[in-house]
């Protein structure tokens, strides 16, 4: 087989490396020519693909670990410009570890194989996304229960898959006719199956071939905040916290240019720029999407914070686990109602004695307790300016510190951005991520959130702090030491957006921990005296999803709803549920991340680079909808309730 280089020569990939074909013949004798077979089609892959376009394969099965240890290989190897999003839809617990051990491997494979096997899946629903070299390599993993999520997202998304994979393990009588018709309707016209059983494969295609004709996704039928963007066209960013940073580090990695517009001398001066937060996911006792949202978000979130600090970045954190107790009967009730809700994930959550409560944060919790064991702390300022730092070493990031937008112009051109001395543009798509600032401009005044500022205390550690072990959390938390002090929060008030001060926010974060704690002498050396704190305003919604898509055009909704012709409640639901809002085009927004904007800021910017990208992103159509910034005024109209 060869590859043609850029400089037009030609290049023999004639194999794998011999123990990888070894491995291959000692564990499937049954195909003996399967490392050629494979080989083959990954080639294919790549002939097939545009220069420096990401590769989508969708892989069926749980054996896939050298599989796409050897695509990731020769993609290294041999295209290393081209990125690839494999999807791993399985049916049982997948793993990408190997249990075998390889003496000579070239470093490049070596270095994919360690890769993988740092991998730590976890049985959660929807999608779990994470991304490897840069963002070159990005996987996508489905558990049975979710693989209606890709479906759903093929059918709504103009994405095309360039090959289906399926590994040995697979029963293709177990393929029903709509997932055939899936494969068929979601693929480029040059796509490929890969199955090693070739009986199965000419049965597989011919299946396959009957749905290829006439059956191509509706790219018209995508929603309106999914709307495909033009790739090429300038991108400009409004904002400096997490949110903003993790975009451009998104966007980045797909290499597009980004125009980076901040109002304040450095990034995380606002509500990112707390010493430690606590990180850990927001479950509900239904495990509905909300806390679907958030179990995804906080694994994508953690992947990103470790490949930063791999990579040389700084960022205090530590993955110290985090225990939560109840502070008074109702909220004891509550927690007891989520874990005994579902069969969470171990890693996710545990239910833990009052004993090992005591034992695994090293002070006396004495309480019956939730424990999440991946969960921990990171300081939000270092992981956002890594964030940046990383997006301005792989693309060109022309950031404007010190520069505060105040106006959004929409023209025939694009967006002009206004400075109080400067005008900007103009660009195709504009995100405001702007933080508690969202709703400053008149396109978006009128977005349904609301401001609540955050004090959280700096204290001193002593004897006893200095025992804690993990985040704990009850009416208030508190962090383990870091530089001789630890983080205690936080007050929460709504409509408060001064961001002074205040020494009744200073005594009663101490007091909520004396409430939540009673009578304990570690508690009893808080000392608040040294009044070190640090002032946040965060932009909440009601039902506590972020917002993300295309910013909504409320005069235009407004003038829709005055037209609307129905008054019986059904037909105004069904005119409503069918009718998309209209949105101000090319004005995308980020925000409203809440006090949990740690944990769920990545994963929003990483979905929304997805679809500014055309790409599949890691939230599924359902969960889009939650997300929409339209969806609280939809949800009023729906139900015949006036928007004012």
């Amino acid at each position: 087989m060869t590859h043609q280089t850029t400089a037009g020569e030609m290049t023999t990939i004639k194999r794998y490396p011999a123990e990888i074909i070894k491995f291959f013949q000692d564990n499937y004798p049954e195909y003996p020519q399967y490392s050629e077979q494979l080989l083959e089609f990954q080639q294919s892959l790549f002939d097939n693909a545009a220069p420096h376009t990401l590769l989508a394969i969708a892989h069926i099965g749980n054996q896939c670990s050298l599989e796409i240890a050897c695509l990731e290989y020769v993609r290294r190897t041999y295209y290393p410009e081209q990125s690839i999003h494999m999807v791993l839809l399985g049916s049982g617990h997948l793993s990408l570890k190997l249990e075998a051990e390889f003496e000579l491997l070239p470093p490049r494979l070596q270095q994919v194989l360690d890769d993988l096997n740092s991998i730590q899946w976890v049985d959660i629903l929807g999608c779990q996304r994470l991304k490897f070299d840069d963002g070159k390599l990005l996987l996508d993993r489905y558990a049975h229960e979710s693989t209606n999520d890709f479906i759903e997202l093929c059918k709504l998304s103009a994405t095309k898959i360039d090959g289906w994979q399926l590994s040995p393990d697979v029963n293709i009588s177990e393929i029903n006719a709509e997932f055939v018709q899936l494969m068929a309707s979601s693929c480029q016209p040059y796509a490929n199956i890969f199955l090693p059983n070739q009986t199965d494969k000419t049965l597989l295609q011919s299946r396959y071939l009957q749905f290829m004709t006439g059956n191509s996704i509706n790219e018209n039928s995508t929603s309106t905040h999914l709307q495909n963007a033009d790739i090429e066209s300038s991108i400009a960013i409004i904002g400096g916290g997490l949110a903003s940073v993790n975009l451009a580090l998104s966007l980045a990695e797909r290499g597009k240019p980004i125009e980076f517009f901040c109002k304040d001398n450095s990034v995380a001066q606002g509500a990112s720029g707390n010493k430690q937060g606590g990180l850990y996911p927001l479950l509900t006792p239904e495990n509905d999407l909300l806390s679907q949202y958030f179990q995804q978000a906080f694994l994508f979130c953690r992947q990103r914070i470790s490949s930063l600090h791999q990579q040389g970045f700084s960022i205090a954190h530590d993955f110290c686990g985090v225990v939560q107790s109840g502070h008074e009967e109702r909220s004891t009730a509550r927690l007891q109602k989520i874990v005994n809700g579902n069969d969470w994930p171990q890693q996710i959550l545990q239910s833990i004695s009052a004993d090992k409560a005591n034992e695994i944060s090293g002070v006396s919790i004495d309480k019956d307790s939730l424990y999440y064991p991946l969960a921990g702390w990171v300081c939000p300022a270092d992981f956002a300016r890594a964030a940046l730092n990383k997006a301005s070493v792989l693309t060109e990031v022309n950031t404007h510190f010190n520069t505060q937008i105040v106006k959004l112009e929409q023209t025939p051109q694009g967006w002009i951005l206004h400075s109080d001395n400067q005008s900007y543009g103009p660009y195709q798509k504009v995100i405001n991520a702007s933080g508690y600032g969202l709703t400053g401009f008149e396109q978006t005044r009128h977005l349904p959130a609301s401001l609540f500022r955050g004090q959280v205390s700096h204290i001193p550690s002593n004897n006893e702090l200095s025992k804690l072990k993990t985040v704990i959390c009850a009416h208030g938390y508190l962090t383990p030491s870091h530089n001789q002090h630890h983080c205690l929060g936080a007050s929460y008030i709504k409509g408060a957006e001064n961001i002074h001060y205040s020494e009744l926010e200073q005594q009663q974060n101490k007091q909520r921990m004396e409430e939540s704690y009673p009578d304990r002498e570690w508690v009893n050396s808080i000392d608040v005296s040294e009044q070190d704190a640090r002032v946040g305003v965060r932009l909440v919604t009601r039902d506590h999803f972020p917002m993300l898509g295309l910013a909504p055009n409320f005069e235009a909704i407004q003038q829709l709803e005055a037209e609307q012709p129905f008054k019986r409640k059904q037909q105004v639901a069904d005119y409503w549920q069918n009718m998309p809002l209209p949105v101000f085009n090319g004005l995308y927004i980020l925000g409203a991340l809440g006090s949990r904007g740690l944990c769920s800021g990545p994963l929003a910017a990483e979905a929304l680079a997805a679809v500014l990208c055309n790409e599949l992103p890691p939230v599924s159509p359902t969960l889009f909808e939650k997300v929409n910034p339209n969806r609280l005024w939809k949800r009023k109209l729906i139900k015949g309730r006036p928007l004012n």
